[in-house]
């Protein structure tokens, strides 16, 4: 609940550290990378989707979606980076260039390329089909631990065991000076939604908050009590979840006061937290060897996520009871869009052409059109 309670039981099915977890873009399933060397897909509800993948000779550190949601990114212990669709299978050969292990990937917004950051203390660019894309972004004097793209695409940051943040262009120009201020190695960098600020976490047991230039914005969040293993921003860039090897999660405004209790649960240290697209869950992972799923947004987020998951469901599509019906009133009425609206009229549409009423179906169908003159409507 609201409160920091898990959003139903452990998602248990690796057998050594979750190292890594992501949400798809549509925010209905989660990727995970462990120590077993596999990486899992999951359901909301915990159930695995399909078989193990299996293919690195190692620990999977990290896993990342592309945009479209078609193609998972993964790297680890065994240098190499992998990439899989979402069926298991891997597509291509694994891309090799790193002389250590691959800590962290991303893809970029558009999901044409893929960063990488490793060990051997360089981070590199890559195409879809494994080539490197200019030489070796260096400068980093230890391990990089952590790499992403900015929304716009044009700039990356890593944070390194240096101590120190980068921001490099896609030549592998660092652009300024490092961004110094933790006292500890940085194990997590992420941009906001906006791409106008940095956070970032470290084994000082701190977040640190960044603008463009490397300036620290306020001071260092404080109340973990452990290295902070992971950081993300919401998708709205109002608030940063963090995980801790003091075995919680944290959500934090921008100002780094703390947003209600520590999320408990994890029994072991929290490698890695991600928001759902939305903004309403949170997902980690943990070296207890589950992922734990979370509430993590406002009661409006929730909302809009409940309301969002049951759009094509039975239960609103065609209300039988007055709860149900009341449900649908407060959707169509405080949460969705017009848009939003008009592809719920055309399902309410569809249901009701399947059960044979064409005239009432003709009427959903005008419905959807006037709130969205430009939506498709099948037959």
């Amino acid at each position: 609940d609201l409160e920091g309670n898990q959003i139903g039981p452990p998602f248990e099915g690796h057998s050594g550290q979750v190292w890594s977890v992501a949400f798809s873009p549509k925010g209905d399933r989660i990727a995970s990378g462990s120590d077993d060397n596999t990486l899992r897909l999951w359901d909301l509800e915990g159930n695995q989707i399909g078989t193990p993948f299996e293919g690195h000779s190692g620990l999977v550190l990290s896993v990342a979606f592309n945009p479209k949601g078609d193609r998972i990114v993964s790297s680890g212990e065994d240098n190499t980076i992998r990439l899989w669709n979402p069926e298991g299978n891997q597509i291509g050969n694994p891309f090799e260039g790193h002389s250590d292990w691959v800590n962290s990937v991303a893809f970029s917004t558009r999901g044409d390329r893929i960063v990488s950051g490793s060990s051997d203390n360089t981070v590199r660019l890559w195409d879809l089909e494994g080539n490197q894309i200019s030489t070796p972004f260096e400068g980093h004097s230890d391990w990089v631990n952590s790499v992403a793209f900015c929304p716009g695409g044009d700039r990356i940051v890593s944070g390194s065991s240096d101590n120190t943040l980068r921001l490099w262009d896609l030549e592998g120009n660092q652009i300024g000076p490092p961004f110094e201020g933790h006292s500890g190695l940085v194990w997590s960098a992420a941009f906001s939604s906006k791409g106008d600020r940095i956070v970032s976490s470290s084994d000082d047991n701190t977040l640190r908050f960044w603008d463009l230039e490397g300036n620290q914005l306020g001071p260092p969040f404080e109340g973990h009590s452990g290295s902070v293993l992971s950081v993300a921003f919401s998708p709205k860039g109002d608030r940063i979840v963090s995980g801790s090897s003091d075995n919680t999660l944290r959500l934090w405004d921008l100002e780094g006061n703390q947003l209600g209790n520590p999320l408990e649960g994890h029994s072991g240290r929290v490698w890695s937290v991600a928001f759902s697209p939305g903004g309403d869950r949170i997902v980690s992972g943990s070296s207890d060897s589950t992922l734990r799923l979370w509430r993590g947004g406002t009661w409006q987020d929730w909302l809009r996520g409940c309301c969002n998951q049951l759009m094509y469901h039975s239960s609103l599509v065609a209300p039988q009871t007055e709860y149900a019906q009341r449900a649908c009133q407060v959707c169509m009425e405080r949460v969705w869009t017009k848009a939003e609206q008009a592809r719920f009229h055309r399902a309410q549409g569809y249901h009701l052409r399947r059960e044979g009423d064409a005239v009432a179906a003709q009427a959903k169908f005008e419905q959807a059109l006037e709130k969205d003159p430009t939506i498709e409507i099948d037959g």
